[in-house]
């Protein structure tokens, strides 16, 4: 009788570790649709200054005080690829590096100043691996990060790569301007210019 009752509260455990297994799949998929909305949504966005007008507008609302250091971070990411646009480390950004997350990313508007620009959204895995029979990858650890991919001259064509840096240089001139602006009534923290942020994600495997 113990043997069955011990085999029985072993069925139930099992029993309730696969429920617990389906709720969190069922969480996990939810979340792979959350991540796929957020990155179609910044290939969506429209590309050029206006765009960036609008978000800076965002994000005054948003960041308040600390509006002058968002514009410098944004203003320094711009200008340090603008001076090396070949250098992908220094166009791919790591949403969760807190330096990034205290200077842009806490704010509203501040993704979408860079999404005008060019870059959007895309997820790594943390690198742990799904069994091969698990069609379930969400198991897996994601991290956010902020991309701007370079048009190949050769595949895409030289008018692409000159529209792609054109678009940057004149986003850039526009964070310029309006960093020049507030900081003419107060100094600003950023960046020395062409320094590389401290926020650039220097792992070169998402390529």
């Amino acid at each position: 009788a113990a043997a069955a009752r011990r085999l029985d509260a072993a069925r139930a455990q099992q029993a309730d570790e696969a429920r617990v297994a389906r709720r969190a799949r069922r969480d996990a998929r939810r979340t792979a649709d959350d991540r796929s909305q957020k990155e179609q949504a910044s290939r969506a966005w429209r590309r050029g200054v206006a765009s960036v007008d609008a978000a800076l507008r965002t994000l005054a609302a948003s960041a308040g005080e600390a509006y002058g250091d968002a514009v410098a971070a944004l203003r320094d990411i711009l200008e340090a690829i603008v001076e090396k646009p070949d250098d992908d480390a220094r166009r791919r950004l790591r949403c969760a590096n807190a330096a990034f997350a205290r200077d842009v990313d806490n704010f509203e508007g501040g993704r979408q100043v860079l999404f005008s620009a060019g870059f959007q959204l895309t997820h790594r895995s943390s690198g742990v691996e799904p069994a091969q029979d698990d069609e379930e990858d969400d198991w897996q650890v994601w991290e956010s990060l902020l991309v701007l991919r370079e048009p190949n001259p050769l595949s895409d064509g030289f008018d692409a790569w000159t529209a792609w840096f054109d678009n940057l240089k004149a986003c850039h001139a526009r964070l310029r301007d309006e960093a020049e602006r507030l900081e003419a009534s107060r100094p600003s923290k950023g960046l020395l210019a062409g320094a590389a942020p401290s926020w650039v994600d220097t792992k070169r495997s998402l390529y």
